[in-house]
């Protein structure tokens, strides 16, 4: 049984040997051997070795929202917050300024008691009632009106 495989094997390398495309395969290994070679030869002159024991300097931590310039400001206090106290401010759909929820609770209570509307303290345009309604709540919207 082993002699016929090893006749089926030598009769296919002889087709294989004969074929008009090995010329062509022989030419391709050819090509990729040489550019293997330059390529690996251009990466041994270029890369460098690094020095896994070197110690560098740790990273510095979180600078404070006014000292990187990256802030986002009430238009009302004025208070800085970073990008990390989105719970605490809040962007008022009607002109996208931004308001601090202590500021706004406490302009829009003022201004509602008085005009039964509220204003951005900055541009003037007018909050929405319902944009109101959710950061105050229907029981204390009720309680001004």
């Amino acid at each position: 049984m082993q002699s016929r495989y090893g006749e089926l094997y030598n009769s296919l390398n002889v087709l294989i040997e004969d074929a008009p495309f090995m010329t062509t395969w022989n030419n391709i290994q050819a090509l990729t051997t040489f550019f293997k070679s330059k390529l690996n030869k251009i990466i041994d002159e270029n890369v460098k070795p690094v020095d896994m024991d070197v110690d560098y300097p740790k990273p510095p931590s979180k600078p404070a929202a006014e000292d990187d310039g990256l802030f986002m400001a009430c238009v009302n206090c004025d208070r800085k917050f970073d990008d990390f106290e989105y719970e605490k401010i809040h962007f008022l759909e009607s002109c996208a300024h931004i308001i601090c929820k202590d500021c706004f609770v406490h302009s829009v209570k003022d201004q509602y008691i008085r005009h039964q509307k509220a204003d951005c303290p900055d541009c003037g345009k007018l909050i929405n009632e319902y944009e109101i309604k959710a950061l105050l709540g229907a029981e204390q919207l009720e309680k001004l009106q």
